[in-house]
C-alpha cells in the first residue's frame, strides 16, 4: 500500500508505508538529530496518549477550524467542531452543521 505524494514540481510519487527504515537503523547522527528535537520515549508517550485519548472519546470526533466546509466525511451525531472564525461550536447533525447553545471565549 503506497500513498501517492506531489512535490513543488508537480511531479508524484508513491510512499510505500510499508518499506520504511526504523528509528533504530538510522545512522547515529540522525539519531542525534532527532533525538534534540524529540526522544524516542517522548514519541511513544504521544503514541500512549493518543491511545488513551481514543478510548475516552471513541470514534467522535472533535476539530478546532476556521473552515466547517474542509471536515471531510462528518458523521451525524458523532462530530463537534468549534469554529475559530466566528468562536461557535458546532455539532453535525441531520446532515449539516447546527450552531450549539452555549458559548466560550
Amino acid at each position: 500500500m503506497g500513498i501517492a505524494i506531489m512535490n513543488s514540481d508537480n511531479v508524484t510519487k508513491v510512499f510505500n508505508q510499508e518499506n520504511k527504515i526504523t528509528y533504530y537503523e538510522l545512522a547515529p547522527s540522525l539519531q542525534a538529530l532527532i533525538d534534540a528535537k524529540a526522544t524516542i520515549l517522548n514519541l511513544n508517550a504521544v503514541t500512549n496518549r493518543v491511545t488513551n485519548l481514543e478510548k475516552l472519546i471513541g470514534d467522535n470526533r472533535i476539530s478546532i477550524t476556521d473552515n466547517l466546509g474542509g471536515i471531510a466525511n462528518p458523521i451525524n451525531s458523532k462530530e463537534l467542531a468549534i469554529n475559530t472564525a466566528n468562536h461557535v461550536q458546532y455539532s453535525y447533525q441531520n446532515n449539516g452543521w447546527v450552531p450549539m447553545g452555549g458559548a466560550y471565549s
